[in-house]
Protein backbone atom coordinates (compact mmCIF):
# COMPACT_ATOMS: atom_id res chain seq x y z
CA UNK A 1 0.00 0.00 0.00
CA UNK A 2 1.30 3.45 -0.74
CA UNK A 3 2.14 5.92 1.89
CA UNK A 4 0.73 9.04 2.07
CA UNK A 5 2.35 12.43 2.32
CA UNK A 6 1.06 15.83 2.84
CA UNK A 7 2.81 18.78 1.76
CA UNK A 8 2.19 22.68 3.30
CA UNK A 9 3.01 25.45 0.66
CA UNK A 10 3.63 22.72 -2.57
CA UNK A 11 2.10 24.85 -5.07
CA UNK A 12 5.67 26.13 -5.96
CA UNK A 13 9.75 26.87 -5.05
CA UNK A 14 10.97 23.93 -2.19
CA UNK A 15 7.58 22.48 -1.86
CA UNK A 16 6.98 22.02 -5.14
CA UNK A 17 10.29 20.22 -5.77
CA UNK A 18 9.42 18.03 -2.46
CA UNK A 19 5.96 17.14 -3.87
CA UNK A 20 7.73 15.91 -7.12
CA UNK A 21 10.42 14.02 -5.14
CA UNK A 22 7.87 12.08 -3.05
CA UNK A 23 5.67 11.46 -6.34
CA UNK A 24 9.08 9.70 -7.60
CA UNK A 25 9.12 7.53 -4.84
CA UNK A 26 5.50 6.25 -5.43
CA UNK A 27 3.91 8.00 -2.18
CA UNK A 28 0.55 9.57 -2.72
CA UNK A 29 0.60 13.43 -2.38
CA UNK A 30 -1.43 15.76 -1.05
CA UNK A 31 -0.71 19.57 -2.29
CA UNK A 32 -1.46 22.28 0.05
CA UNK A 33 -1.71 25.41 -1.13
CA UNK A 34 -3.67 29.13 0.09
CA UNK A 35 -3.63 31.42 -2.79
CA UNK A 36 -1.71 29.90 -5.76
CA UNK A 37 -4.45 27.84 -7.25
CA UNK A 38 -2.89 28.64 -10.87
CA UNK A 39 0.51 27.57 -9.72
CA UNK A 40 -0.67 24.44 -8.15
CA UNK A 41 -3.30 23.53 -11.13
CA UNK A 42 0.28 23.48 -12.89
CA UNK A 43 2.13 21.29 -10.76
CA UNK A 44 -1.30 18.66 -10.41
CA UNK A 45 -1.23 18.38 -14.28
CA UNK A 46 2.27 17.50 -14.19
CA UNK A 47 1.56 14.78 -11.32
CA UNK A 48 -1.20 13.55 -12.41
CA UNK A 49 -2.86 9.88 -11.75
CA UNK A 50 -4.72 9.03 -8.96
CA UNK A 51 -2.49 9.01 -6.15
CA UNK A 52 -2.40 13.47 -5.83
CA UNK A 53 -5.18 15.46 -4.63
CA UNK A 54 -4.96 19.70 -3.91
CA UNK A 55 -5.93 20.79 -0.75
CA UNK A 56 -6.86 24.55 -0.24
CA UNK A 57 -6.08 26.15 3.03
CA UNK A 58 -4.39 28.29 5.73
CA UNK A 59 -1.98 26.53 7.78
CA UNK A 60 -2.41 29.37 10.52
CA UNK A 61 -6.32 28.33 10.46
CA UNK A 62 -7.08 25.38 12.59
CA UNK A 63 -10.36 24.98 10.99
CA UNK A 64 -9.23 25.25 7.85
CA UNK A 65 -6.36 22.41 8.35
CA UNK A 66 -8.61 20.34 9.72
CA UNK A 67 -11.09 20.18 6.66
CA UNK A 68 -7.84 19.30 4.81
CA UNK A 69 -7.06 16.22 6.85
CA UNK A 70 -10.62 15.43 6.72
CA UNK A 71 -9.93 15.69 2.83
CA UNK A 72 -6.58 13.66 2.72
CA UNK A 73 -7.94 10.64 5.26
CA UNK A 74 -11.05 10.28 2.96
CA UNK A 75 -8.70 9.59 -0.13
CA UNK A 76 -5.95 8.08 1.47
CA UNK A 77 -6.95 6.92 4.46
CA UNK A 78 -4.00 7.66 6.65
CA UNK A 79 -1.07 10.67 6.68
CA UNK A 80 2.34 9.21 6.98
CA UNK A 81 4.49 11.71 6.50
CA UNK A 82 3.53 15.66 7.25
CA UNK A 83 5.89 18.10 5.91
CA UNK A 84 5.14 21.70 7.09
CA UNK A 85 6.66 24.05 4.40
CA UNK A 86 4.22 26.93 4.25
CA UNK A 87 5.64 30.28 4.79
CA UNK A 88 4.65 33.66 3.67
CA UNK A 89 6.89 35.24 1.03
CA UNK A 90 7.14 38.89 0.33
CA UNK A 91 8.32 41.43 -1.85
CA UNK A 92 9.26 44.97 -0.40
CA UNK A 93 12.41 46.77 -0.15
CA UNK A 94 14.13 43.95 2.27
CA UNK A 95 16.30 46.68 4.33
CA UNK A 96 12.83 48.48 5.85
CA UNK A 97 10.79 45.30 6.42
CA UNK A 98 13.21 42.70 7.05
CA UNK A 99 11.95 42.48 11.04
CA UNK A 100 7.82 42.37 9.98
CA UNK A 101 8.37 40.28 7.82
CA UNK A 102 10.69 38.06 9.34
CA UNK A 103 8.04 37.90 12.46
CA UNK A 104 5.63 37.18 10.31
CA UNK A 105 6.88 34.84 8.05
CA UNK A 106 7.89 32.86 11.40
CA UNK A 107 4.83 33.39 13.18
CA UNK A 108 2.80 31.80 10.02
CA UNK A 109 5.44 28.38 9.71
CA UNK A 110 5.02 28.05 13.84
CA UNK A 111 1.61 28.33 13.96
CA UNK A 112 1.34 26.08 10.74
CA UNK A 113 3.41 23.67 12.16
CA UNK A 114 2.02 23.18 15.45
CA UNK A 115 -1.58 23.08 14.13
CA UNK A 116 -0.82 20.51 11.35
CA UNK A 117 1.44 18.33 14.27
CA UNK A 118 -0.93 18.38 16.75
CA UNK A 119 -4.48 17.52 14.20
CA UNK A 120 -2.02 14.72 12.51
CA UNK A 121 -0.74 13.31 15.88
CA UNK A 122 -4.75 13.04 16.96
CA UNK A 123 -6.13 10.95 14.74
Amino acid sequence: MKKTVLITGASRGIGREIAKLFAANDYNVAINYFKSEEETEKLYLHLRDEGYIKVQGDVSNRIQVDSMMNIIYNRFGDIDVLVNNAGVAQQNYLLIYLRMIGIECLMLILKGYLIAAKLYYQR
